[in-house]
Order: structure tokens, then sequence, then C-alpha cells
């Protein structure tokens, strides 16, 4: 088969996977949490989709013995999912990212708060340079989180 034909083969794959999903009406969004990635992966391809290891990771450019290196448990043969492979993932599935807020649901120790406030008060940071910095910051979220899905 040309390189040509397998493209359009797995372009073809993506589509029905893509239409699996909105038939399901499932709205799966990636999680932040890259420890959720493997699982996530796993999920969608077995439970949700239903495809073989060599359809799903086809559909990914990967072959099937690169790609279940990202499913396996087996600590000495398995890889850790990076952002990339999620961000080709909700390309290839039509996939959107979970939003950032819901990724901070654990809750500032004490330790926590008293590092912070020390490294306010040593870069003498007023009530006023924290609240713009924190507007900035939360603006820099956002656009990332938008080029991530666009990417």
């Amino acid at each position: 088969m040309t390189n040509k034909n397998k493209t359009k083969d797995n372009t073809i794959l993506a589509m029905r996977a893509q239409r699996t999903l909105k038939d399901l009406g499932v709205n799966l969004l990636i999680p932040q949490d890259s420890k959720q990635w493997k699982s996530f992966i796993c999920n969608l391809r077995v439970n949700l989709l239903g495809l073989s290891a060599e359809e799903f990771w086809e559909i990914l450019g990967l072959s099937r013995s690169s790609g279940v290196k990202y499913e396996s448990s087996d600590r000495s043969y398995s890889r850790q999912p990076n952002r990339k492979l999620m961000l080709l993932i909700a390309e290839s599935f039509n996939l959107s990212w979970e939003p950032l807020n819901q990724i901070f649901d654990n809750p500032i120790d004490s330790k926590s708060s008293t590092k912070m406030l020390e490294m306010l008060k040593k870069n003498n940071v007023s009530m006023h340079e924290l609240e713009i910095l924190l507007n900035c910051l939360s603006d820099l979220r956002k656009l990332h989180s938008k080029m991530e899905i666009k990417n």
C-alpha cells in the first residue's frame, strides 16, 4: 500500500472514530493532569472506540509496537505520554482539553502558603501588583489553552 493510500485510510479511520464518539454522546475531555493520560488513552481506544492497537496508533501515525508502550503498565517497557502526543490525539479525534481550573482541586497546605507569602514579601510585591500578576497569569493560561486546542 502506498503512503498516500495509507494516509487516506487513516483519515477515514479517524473520521469513523470521531463519528463513534459523537454517536455515543460522549463529551470526552483530555485531562490536564499528565498522570491520567495513560488511562485516558486506554479508555479511549478500548472502551469508547473499540479500536485495535494497530488501528488506533496508525491513526496517530505511530506503529502498533511504538504506540502500545504508551498504554503499557510494565515500567521497563512503557513510555509516559507527553503533551505532544496528547495534542495529536486531541486533533485526530476532535477532542477538547479539560479546563485548567479543574486540575487545582488539591488544597494548598500551610507550608505552601507560608512559602508563597515569603516569596511575595521578599520581592516587595504589593496586593495591587499581586492582583495584576494573577490576572495576567489567568489570561496567559486561557491563551495557552486555546493555542493547545488549535495545535
